[in-house]
């Protein structure tokens, strides 16, 4: 990964829901226009999310690599559950994101004969 085409946004509100998702997304979208094609959103002070969230993620996925780290459990749940982990890499840290080490969750499934 280059350093010249990602971009660390730090998620400063304790929520994102249908109030603050269009800052969010025009955000990405100007990201996205400038050349940035990974975007790094640190979690670390959301406490929750609603499905305007998974929207976005589901509709950013197509355009831009999505990386997320310091999510807390409740959120990882929900989007491990809803399945929407495949739009995004999910990682503990900013250090494993930028690196591109360890993602959390891998849908990775092969069938056993």
């Amino acid at each position: 990964m280059k350093s010249s085409d990602s971009f660390l946004m730090v998620i400063k509100d304790n929520k994102i829901d249908s109030g603050n998702i269009d800052s969010l997304f025009n955000s990405v979208r100007n990201l996205l226009f400038n050349g940035y094609k990974n975007i790094f959103l640190d979690m670390n002070n959301v406490e929750s999310v609603d499905n305007s969230f998974l929207n976005f993620l589901e509709k950013s996925g197509d355009h831009v690599d999505l990386n997320l780290f310091n999510l807390n459990s409740n959120i990882m749940s929900v989007l491990f559950i809803t399945k929407f982990d495949k739009f995004v890499k999910i990682y503990n840290a900013e250090t494993d994101a930028k690196e591109a080490l360890k993602p959390i969750i891998k849908r990775n499934f092969s069938l056993v004969s």
